[in-house]
C-alpha cells in the first residue's frame, strides 16, 4: 500500500486543473459579453435622448420622446416631453408677442405717414387744418413712445426676474 504510485493521481490533478482553467476562461468571457450586451441595452436610451437634444438644437421643436422600460427612462422621457412643450409654448406665445408688437408699431407710423403725405401733397391748405394735422401726428407719436416705453419696462422687468440670487 506504501509503494503506490502518485504519478496518475498527479496527472489527474493536472487534468482537472485544465478543465476548471477552461470552465473558468469561458465563464469571464461570457460574464464579460454579458456585461457589453447590458450596457449597450442600458445605453440605447440615453443614445436616443441625446440624438433627440441634438434635433431640437438644430431647431427641430418636433420631436418627442416616447420610451418604456426602465421606469427612470419612462420618467425622464416624460420630463422631456413636457419640457418640449414648455418650450413650444413660449415660443408660440413669443411669436404672438412680436407680431401684435409689430402691428401695434405699424399702426401709429401708417397714420402720421397718412396724414404727412396729405399735408404734402395739397398746397395752400388753411393754417388750422396743418395744425390739426400735425397735432394728430403728434399724438401718434406719443402713442408710440408710450408702447416703446412700455416695451422697455417689460424688458427690464423680465431681466430684473432673471436675475435673482438663489442662496
Amino acid at each position: 500500500i506504501m509503494s503506490f504510485s502518485m504519478k496518475s493521481l498527479h496527472m489527474m490533478a493536472d487534468t482537472v486543473k485544465r478543465k476548471v482553467y477552461i470552465v473558468l476562461l469561458i465563464l469571464t468571457i461570457l460574464i464579460v459579453l454579458g456585461a457589453v450586451l447590458y450596457s449597450t441595452l442600458l445605453a440605447r436610451p440615453l443614445k436616443q435622448i441625446t440624438s433627440s437634444i441634438n434635433e431640437i438644437s438644430q431647431g427641430d421643436m418636433n420631436v418627442k420622446l416616447h420610451m418604456h422600460g426602465f421606469s427612470e427612462i419612462s420618467s425622464i422621457s416624460d420630463s422631456f416631453n413636457q419640457m418640449i412643450d414648455v418650450i413650444q409654448n413660449q415660443d408660440t406665445a413669443r411669436q404672438e408677442f412680436v407680431s401684435n408688437v409689430s402691428h401695434e408699431l405699424k399702426t401709429p407710423i401708417a397714420s402720421m405717414k397718412v396724414l404727412a403725405d396729405s399735408l404734402l401733397s395739397q398746397e395752400g391748405m388753411p393754417e388750422e387744418i396743418y395744425r390739426e394735422f400735425l397735432g394728430d401726428i403728434t399724438n401718434e407719436i406719443e402713442r408710440m413712445t408710450k408702447i416703446i416705453n412700455d416695451l422697455l419696462s417689460m424688458v427690464k422687468m423680465d431681466k430684473n426676474t432673471s436675475q435673482m440670487e438663489v442662496v
